[in-house]
Order: structure tokens, then sequence, then C-alpha cells
């Protein structure tokens, strides 16, 4: 529906359906053709998430891999990131793409790879911050739109022999849970305008700790991987009836003296 939008918001929940998005990805194709990687983190001292995917050349996204921490050090994260990434061959210069509001660990994770010798570094997302919200909004609306026209799949395998506790807290070490982080909040989460400072919310029946770091890592991956177009200026129209070649020397001269 594409009318008037209410006053209010009601809340969002993200169109993946198992069945049209979950795929037996293989990664032949992919190696064979030079796809391109991009990654997003989402850091956080409780909940810590790394998400991988690649794009083929029909420009779908393909997520393929992911790494969910809880209460590890950077240098545990980091070797983890590090082998995953040489997994799958991915270039020094991949986009690994992170909250800016997040710079000391940014810093931190970088200076860790330094340590570990490859040449991997993350990247500070700009206008993630909370006066970036209409940004941050066409985020969320990008995934929907790539998840309504197929152009966003997740690997079957994704978080396979993963585990993870779901609840976990100061209070409790909650629940040991297996599989994919990721597929697991994106079944579940919803978006509604910010209140309070929060820009995401839990299912009512949901009363555990756990929030949306993995779907955060997966927005600064498709804001790796989505770029506005460039703008160029039209080029200068050259008066051929002037010597442009003198012009050029002379200037040249100035900035040498």
């Amino acid at each position: 529906v594409r009318g008037i939008s209410p006053k209010q918001a009601t809340g969002v929940t993200l169109a993946f359906v198992d069945s049209d998005h979950l795929e037996n990805f293989v990664p032949t194709a992919m190696k064979e053709q030079g796809w391109p990687l991009f990654a997003g983190i989402d850091f956080g001292a409780w909940r810590f998430s790394f998400i991988l995917a690649t794009a083929d050349r029909a420009k779908r996204l393909h997520v393929i891999d992911e790494y969910f921490s809880q209460q590890e050090t950077l240098t545990v994260r980091a070797k983890a990131i590090a082998g995953i990434l040489d997994k799958y061959d991915a270039s020094p210069t991949t986009p690994i793409w992170g909250d800016s509001a997040n710079p000391q660990d940014i810093l931190e994770i970088n200076q860790f790879f330094k340590k570990l010798g490859v040449r991997y570094r993350v990247r500070a997302v700009s206008k993630t911050s909370a006066e970036n919200k209409p940004y941050r909004r066409a985020c969320v609306e990008r995934l929907q739109d790539l998840l309504g026209r197929r152009a966003l799949l997740f690997s079957r395998d994704l978080g396979k022999g993963m585990a993870w506790y779901k609840g976990a807290s100061v209070a409790s070490q909650g629940r040991r849970v297996g599989g994919s982080r990721l597929l697991w909040e994106i079944r579940q989460w919803r978006y509604t305008e910010e209140r309070d400072g929060k820009a995401q919310t839990q299912e009512p029946d949901d009363d555990t700790a756990d929030g949306a770091d993995a779907i955060a890592g997966l927005r600064y991956l498709v804001m790796s991987w989505w770029k506005g177009a460039k703008y160029d200026a039209p080029a200068e129209k050259v008066n051929r009836n002037r010597d442009t070649g003198l012009d050029e020397l002379l200037e040249r001269i100035a900035k040498q003296q």
C-alpha cells in the first residue's frame, strides 16, 4: 500500500519468508567469478555480531556467514573474524563497516588485526548517530525492498555449529540456543518510529534481554554495499580560440614558485 502514511507508525516486521529467502549456497561461483564480499559489525560487550555477505553479478546479496559473540574479548573476536574472512579468500580491502558510535571499539579491533598480521580493517559507518534517523530508517526500508525483490538471500548453513545464550544478563547466564542468531532475530524483529531512544522492539511475548544486534550488523553491511550515485560535475567547455597550453604552463610555473 503506497497511500498516505499514518500519523503514528504501528510497527513493521521484516518480510522474511523461509521458503523465499533461504538457499543452498555453494561458494564455487563466488570464487570463480570473483564476487565481492561485504561485512558489517555491531559492537557490544554482551552481544557482538559480525555478518558476511557476497554480491553476485545480478546484484543480489547472499548472506553466507556470521559470528555472534557474548562476553568475549576483542582478541578472540578478531581471530574469529579473520578466520572467517580467510576461509572465503577475502581481499584485504573487503569493506567491513561498524557503528560510528563505537570509535574506541573500532580502533581496538583494528589494533588486534594488526597484531595478528592480517590486513583487514573495520571502518566507521557515517550517519548512524541519533541525529540521522531518516538515514537509518532508509536502511531498514532498503532491507525490506531487497527482501521483497528476493535480492537478499540467506545460506541454509548460516550459523551451523554456532551456539549462543538467549536472555543472558548480569543476573542470568540465559538459555543455550543453537543455530543462526541473525535468522532468529530477523524472524521476530519489529521496527517502530523511535521513542525514548529505541528504534527496535521485541515481540510482546519475548521477555529476554536480547536485542537486534545481528540485524544492526546486517544494516551496516548493506550500507557498505549500497552507495549513492557519484555526482560528476559537467565538463567545462573549452574555448578553442584561446591558447590553453600557455595558461597551463604559466600555472605550473606559479605553483613551483
